[in-house]
């Protein structure tokens, strides 16, 4: 059911050297990052991996991107544990018993603001969900499951900004951690990206057509197949010797 263990990725080299870096005091809450560009320099490595590196971090509250300022280091930074495997394991301690509330308010909301973008979403946001959609496409293609993830839920981000309704997003801004949290868990089930990712393409038609039934219908079947993967996982953990 799972998929073998494999060598760290890029993204999470990069990941892993940003808290080692701040475990070390050389990077301090309130400090801004290098910009992208500079970042991947030091790095030797390419802009689009810098790029799902920091989107990892800020989804996790140790970064903050403020756009038109730069990528800055929250006070939470001091907490974050030190690799991505201890990351895993602080989810699963903080989610096994309350994954089912965090599945409910993820349906409640995301059905109701994919209707309202599907009523109200601007081409330039439909046109930035398109391409991201082909980068999700392409990750899968690389077997790159870790960025494809937080490239998934870039596109359920861009969905709930297309509500146009602030409040809205201000909530599902911070409930989006705790989304991610679960789908990084999730997501470790093998042989459910690529259904996952015909979903996403589904929901995006839908949302295209503005049919808000359709929409609805979809996107509960989304969250379903999501709430099944976390199922399987922690199954999965029962089922392990202590």
């Amino acid at each position: 059911m799972f998929e073998p263990l494999r060598k760290q990725t890029i993204v999470e080299n990069i990941i892993n050297k940003l808290l080692e870096m701040i475990a070390k005091g050389e990077l301090r809450p309130g400090c801004a990052l290098p910009s992208e560009r500079d970042l991947a320099a030091m790095l030797n490595v390419s802009r689009t991996s810098v790029r799902e590196a920091v989107k990892s971090l800020s989804y996790n509250g140790i970064l903050e991107v403020k756009p038109g300022s730069g990528t800055y280091l929250t006070e939470q930074a001091l907490s974050a544990p030190l690799s991505q495997k201890a990351s895993r394991e602080s989810l699963i301690l903080k989610h096994r018993s309350d994954y089912w509330e965090v599945v409910e308010a993820r349906r409640i909301l995301e059905v109701e603001i994919s209707v309202l973008t599907a009523e109200r979403a601007s081409p330039e946001a439909i046109a930035e969900m398109e391409d991201c959609l082909l980068h999700m496409r392409e990750l899968l293609d690389q077997e790159a499951y870790e960025e494809y993830t937080l490239e998934d839920m870039s596109f359920h981000n861009m969905i709930a900004r297309g509500c146009m309704n602030d409040y809205l997003y201000r909530i599902y801004s911070e409930l989006f951690p705790l989304f991610v949290d679960l789908s990084r868990l999730g997501e470790q089930v093998s042989n459910r990206h690529w259904p996952a990712y015909k979903q996403h393409v589904e929901i995006l038609e839908a949302i295209k057509s503005g049919d808000k039934e359709l929409v609805r219908r979809i996107v509960e079947a989304h969250i379903d197949f999501c709430s099944e993967s976390m199922v399987l996982y922690f199954q999965h953990l029962m089922e392990e010797p202590d």
